[in-house]
């Protein structure tokens, strides 16, 4: 199994998400895999039809009462639960603030290495990686081996069309368990902001 952590907005997933599926779609293929997600909130199951498009055969909707908003050490704590559970062969979460944040929790927990901002990737036994590093000023060629390879999908540098065969994916809850601890820092509330136009950090080209 490739495990992919899909961010998503009222059912539908974020673009830096369907970038990290396609990235995850071509490492199932490699591997021989199936391609399954992870998503969060009430409407995670909601999200199905569109991963559908996009070659999902599993989605795994995270549930618990404590779950409301985002909480970045009880998003990990879920994913390491599956990972312990299931065994993936790789989890590949999008190139976003929150996935680094908690793919990289993901990996502590589980005691695996992690590789981020990954563009390319050819599976073997080990995975061998070219990933962006300072800003994508640099280009590295690394090999990542572990029993489950961890990674995140280089923003705006991979394709988000969909998988050339749509699927009807299953939709499998799955209760994590949390302690307090794990629920210590969570989002209390989103103010909009009042500038206008697209902020810096997420613009995809800067001229000056």
């Amino acid at each position: 199994m490739i495990l992919a952590l899909v961010e998503h907005e009222a059912g539908l997933p974020e673009d830096t998400s369907l970038e990290a599926l396609s990235l995850a779609r071509d490492l199932a293929a490699q591997t021989g895999s199936s391609l399954e997600a992870v998503a969060f909130g009430d409407e995670a199951s909601a999200v199905a039809d569109e991963l559908g498009e996009h070659g999902v055969d599993v989605v795994h909707a995270v549930v618990h009462e404590d779950l409301d908003s985002y909480a970045p050490q009880a998003y990990a704590e879920s994913v390491a639960q599956l990972v312990s559970e299931f065994d993936p062969e790789g989890v590949v979460a999008p190139g976003s603030d929150r996935g680094h944040e908690v793919l990289s929790h993901a990996a502590a927990k589980c005691d695996l290495p992690m590789a981020a901002n990954c563009m390319e990737v050819t599976a073997d036994d080990s995975y061998e990686l070219t990933r962006q590093r300072w800003g994508g000023t640099l280009l590295e060629h690394a090999r990542l081996t572990a029993g489950t390879k961890l990674l995140t999908a280089a923003p705006n540098e991979l394709s988000a069309d969909g998988a050339d065969e749509a699927t009807e994916p299953a939709v499998e809850e799955f209760s994590p368990s949390l302690s307090e601890e794990d629920l210590q820092v969570s989002i209390s509330r989103i103010e909009e902001s009042d500038e206008e136009g697209i902020p810096l950090g997420e613009a995809r080209v800067v001229v000056s």
